[in-house]
């Protein structure tokens, strides 16, 4: 079940199925506004995948590829009620210059798996946090969601 508490729920799905590979998976985020304000949330290092093997025990990812510097990110505003979806890959990039490892990349062996998206804002590592005036703050958690690599 996906926590609320904060206004916001992340309803995760993942498209298709079994999988060739990591690469090949394809996960959906809806992000909703269940709130009674408007909020701004932006993406890159505010969110990370968590998964498990079929045994509950947590994958541990590598680091992502390089983001290079000067690409700007863009912000989407939820006002209540509204939802935005977006394609949430098993990779997220490191962002240039950083020294702490913000970015991640799962190589899964053939199995079934769990997974979560976490999101927060402001950032655990403070890598590139929302600061606009109406940015969400917090962290909420999707549901969980089986997947299959064949």
């Amino acid at each position: 079940m996906a926590d609320t508490s904060n206004g916001l729920k992340i309803t995760l799905r993942a498209d298709g199925g079994p999988f060739k590979d990591a690469d090949d998976v394809s996960l959906i985020a809806t992000f909703e506004n269940v709130g009674n304000k408007p909020f701004s949330l932006t993406f890159w290092w505010n969110r990370f995948i968590k998964v498990q093997d079929s045994d509950g025990n947590k994958v541990t990812p590598i680091g992502g590829p390089v983001l290079p510097c000067g690409v700007k990110e863009e912000t989407e505003t939820l006002e209540p009620g509204q939802t935005f979806e977006r394609n949430e890959g098993l990779a997220c990039t490191q962002p240039a210059g950083s020294k702490p490892l913000i970015g991640w990349a799962y190589k899964l062996k053939p199995g079934k798996y769990k997974v979560k998206l976490i999101f927060k804002n402001p950032p655990s590592h403070g890598h590139a946090p929302n600061e606009a005036p109406d940015a969400w703050e917090g962290k909420t958690k999707s549901n969980t969601v089986e997947m299959i690599i064949e």
